[in-house]
Formats: C-alpha cells, structure tokens, sequence
C-alpha cells in the first residue's frame, strides 16, 4: 500500500512503509520524494550532530530554523485515499547524512590511543567473548582455510537516500 506525506498541505512525498515491523505502533520504510519534497527537505530535516562538530554556532541556527519550520509545517501520513493516519511521531531520516557521521564517528574512534578501557564493549560480553578469543572455539579445521579475502561487491548497492519511521497513535489504523 502506498502513502503520501504532506507538510503545510503540500504532498511531499511517498512511501510504503515497506521495512519490517520492529516494535508496536512502529512502522518504518524508504521515503520517495517528489520535487516538491526535495526542495522542502533540507528545511524539515534537522542537520545531524555531526554538523556540531565542525561549527557549533552554525549547527545551532541550522536546527533551530529546521525545528521552526517543522512546528509550522508538521509532517502528515495520508493513506491511498488521501485520509489522514494519526500519528504521535513522524521523522524523515537522510541516509547520506547517517553514513557520513557514522563515518567521522569511526575514523574519531580510530584515531584515539588504544587503552584497555575501549574494550568494554566485550565485557559486556562475559564469556562470550572468552569463547570468540578462543581459536579451538572457532576453528574446526586449519586456520589458513579462513585467509579469504574480502572484497568489495562489483557494482554498489543503490538505495534511496531517505528512510521514514513513524508511531501510529492506533496500532490498527493502517495493516
């Protein structure tokens, strides 16, 4: 089933809600905009953290306008009809901008000394990670059978830049 997002009365978009059901009331899939919905989006997106860190004052007023003009013009879902799907959240994502800051969190990551502190991740692990640090564990055959190496896919994978998520005020009020 298709869905059209409008903002201030004006149809910006679709969707289908394609992605699968992670929670109740959460519906999330790709968004496709239309012209008009390329235009208006730089303004209804807040730009990301990542902003913050190469001009805070910049960043500020960047989301400041943004939360402006999403207050004034809230996001709408609209059924194949054209009839209004309460919502209690409605937020559009750029995947571009989720990439590029995950990116600049990784290469941060990277550049920082190693301590032991940086793996507390695998405490949380317990013997899970006593296990996987374990060759015996892995191994069930000699270890250069696993030197395969990676390669990228030829051709990337091309995906649509927005993501939707959303909660519905009624579970029940789209399938």
């Amino acid at each position: 089933m298709r869905y059209t997002i409008s903002s201030g009365g004006v149809t910006i978009g679709e969707t289908d809600l394609g992605f699968v059901r992670s929670a109740v009331r959460i519906r999330a899939g790709w968004f496709h905009p239309n012209a008009e919905g390329e235009r208006l989006l730089p303004r209804l997106l807040p730009p990301l953290a990542l902003r913050a860190h190469l001009d805070r004052d910049a960043w500020k007023g960047g989301l400041a306008a943004s939360a402006h003009h999403a207050d004034a013009h809230p996001l709408v879902l609209h059924r194949e009809d054209g009839s209004v799907v309460p919502t209690r959240m409605l937020g559009i994502q750029d995947t571009v901008e989720l990439l590029a800051a995950a990116e600049a969190e990784e290469a941060r990551r990277e550049s920082l000394p190693w301590t032991p502190e940086h793996d507390e991740d695998d405490d949380d692990l317990g013997p899970v990670a006593i296990a996987l640090d374990d060759d015996e564990a892995l191994l069930d055959g000699d270890p250069a059978d696993l030197d395969v190496e990676w390669a990228p896919d030829e051709e990337p994978i091309e995906q649509p830049r927005y993501q939707i998520i959303l909660e519905l005020v009624d579970d029940g009020a789209i399938p």
